[in-house]
């Protein structure tokens, strides 16, 4: 029998030397789908490090590492960071050689956000793009509570001066989503998971087939439980980047009110993946925000955020806008109490009252509230994180996911390739 062949191209490395702080969850993807013999698999990205094409083998998989449009030399860097050259012009002519030379099956390329998306201007018939986020819709909540004075008078200033300013990464938001635009109409197969996610695409590429499609996560998240804690002191834990529309500044706000109205609550505030000289820990020290009781741990691994989530008694999320974030996942699988916004795709992966809390977005009153009243009565926050964690076992399953996954393979083929 013909082995189905399957292209991914990923916007990140797919090595397993890459997995560390919220990690690389497509690699435990890939890692189920190497068991199946009637697939071969190949992975395409972007590296940096490479001057050309670079094939190579890595378990089972075959990876091409692909060179990006940057000069040679930190000067060359630095002029190109200045002068915002697309780093992935020209590339197409990598994605075509790769595609010929496979001659795929299916081509799934991970996000929307992918300079991959370009392929669609040639390529329709035979791709699948795996919704992460959607810009057209996150592009609304960029930076939406600090000025550009505020970005950039707090960007440190060696990035600065390498030309790595925050309202750079706005303006190449909007370059992006005009491409986005042109290749809206050409998307004639999606794999998502959320309401909002299937939502937005009925909106944008109503012609496309929307097939439903969980996420597995890395392994460690579903051996490990979490126990309900009874210290006087309360942990709460978040993890986190301190990107455009996280909403970090809220941590700072909710935990000032905490403070500022609640002085016999006694509490640590944990975060992973934000640093002290992060944009927002800058601006909040500017602001005032500043409190002892936040803790921020920068990036740390997988292993590290299970025992940070463990030793917890709460996880706290405030985005303001997402499709279905891994680290809520990964929260949900442990079974600690999650509180997080009604933001994006969030209430399709927690249902109000019943495995979380879900609260307005950019309301640090309402967060406030909700944490004193998750921790006043904790017996019912820590049912909420028992029924997260049978209902995130099953959404994530492993075998449950790769299934869903071949039968949309199968849908695009037409016809059975599932063992």
């Amino acid at each position: 029998m013909k082995r189905i062949k399957i292209l991914f191209f990923s916007n990140a490395p797919i090595t397993m030397d890459y997995v560390s702080g919220t990690g690389n969850w497509v690699v435990s993807l890939l890692e189920r789908l190497e068991r199946f013999t009637s697939l071969q698999l190949f992975v395409a990205f972007h590296d940096n490090k490479c001057e050309e094409l670079v094939t190579m083998s890595y378990n089972e998989l075959t990876l091409f590492r692909i060179p990006t449009n940057t000069r040679k030399g930190k000067i060359g860097r630095l002029l190109d960071n200045w002068t915002n050259v697309d780093r992935y012009d020209n590339s197409e002519s990598y994605y075509k050689n790769i595609i010929a030379e496979i001659e795929p099956d299916i081509i799934q390329i991970f996000g929307l956000e992918s300079p991959f998306i370009r392929i669609l201007h040639w390529e329709t018939e035979r791709i699948v793009i795996h919704i992460q986020g959607l810009l057209a819709a996150i592009s609304f909540k960029y930076y939406p509570r600090f000025t550009g004075f505020e970005l950039i008078a707090n960007m440190p200033l060696i990035k600065l001066l390498k030309g790595n300013c925050v309202l750079k990464d706005l303006s190449n938001t909007k370059k992006h989503l005009v491409m986005e635009r042109e290749i809206y109409s050409k998307i004639q197969h999606v794999l998502g998971r959320t309401d909002w996610d299937r939502r937005c695409l009925q909106a944008m590429a109503p012609q496309a087939i929307y097939h439903h499609c969980q996420e597995i996560m890395r392994s460690q998240f579903y051996t490990a439980q979490w126990e309900p804690k009874t210290s006087i002191k309360k942990i709460i834990y978040t993890t986190i980047r301190d990107a455009a529309v996280k909403n970090v500044d809220m941590i700072f706000e909710t935990s000032r009110i905490l403070d500022l109205y609640n002085s016999d609550f006694r509490y640590e505030w944990r975060i992973a993946g934000v640093s002290h000289n992060d944009i927002t820990p800058r601006i909040m020290r500017k602001r005032g925000l500043l409190t002892p009781n936040i803790k921020l741990l920068g990036i740390i691994d997988a292993e590290q955020i299970i025992n940070e989530m463990l030793n917890a008694g709460l996880f706290v999320y405030p985005s303001a806008i997402e499709n279905s974030s891994n680290a809520v996942q990964e929260a949900k699988l442990l079974g600690i109490p999650i509180l997080c916004t009604y933001a994006g795709g969030m209430s399709s992966i927690i249902t109000h009252n019943v495995t979380g809390i879900l609260i307005s977005e950019g309301d640090p009153y309402s967060m406030a509230g909700a944490i004193l009243e998750m921790f006043h009565d904790y017996q019912h926050s820590a049912e909420l994180g028992r029924n997260a964690r049978i209902s995130a076992l099953k959404e994530n399953d492993p075998n449950i996911v790769i299934k869903q996954l071949l039968e949309a393979y199968s849908n695009i083929l037409k016809q059975d390739i599932i063992e």
